[in-house]
């Protein structure tokens, strides 16, 4: 005697692993919107960190250097007549150094912050082209 058996689907419509699937996608759905929601938080934050950055650089850039190129100038010459002492003008000396040191210390967070952005938008080539935030204009 042979006997042959052939399952036929009436009863089972694969209702388990339609479930799984189902609940499977939810999930992936679920963790890729928290993904873009931590994304667009990153880039806000780098966005408003570049922006304040930038207009630190600025303002060291376009207030405190001449300014401080200024008064080790007036040092200088007033030294050369007899009128301030070698210790004045090697102290003015001293701060324009300091004001140029925080300048080149606050061009390199603009671009580190530049390189972070670029890096959470996916771009490698931003690193090249000009970014002017917001207040930077």
């Amino acid at each position: 005697m042979l006997g042959l058996s052939v399952p036929l689907p009436v009863f089972d419509r694969n209702q388990g692993n339609i479930l799984r699937a189902g609940a499977e996608l939810n999930r992936a759905e679920a963790d890729a919107e928290r993904g873009r929601l931590y994304l667009d938080a990153a880039l806000a934050d780098a966005e408003r960190r570049l922006d304040q950055a930038w207009r630190a650089a600025d303002s060291l850039r376009r207030i405190v250097l001449p300014a401080a190129l200024e008064a080790a100038g007036f040092a200088r010459e007033g030294y050369a007549e007899g009128k301030f002492s070698l210790l004045e003008v090697l102290d003015a000396q001293r701060v324009l150094s300091d004001v140029r040191e925080q300048l080149n210390g606050s061009l390199l967070e603009v671009q580190q912050l530049r390189a972070d952005l670029a890096r959470l938008r996916g771009r490698i080539d931003s690193a090249v082209t000009p970014i002017i935030p917001a207040g930077g204009r």
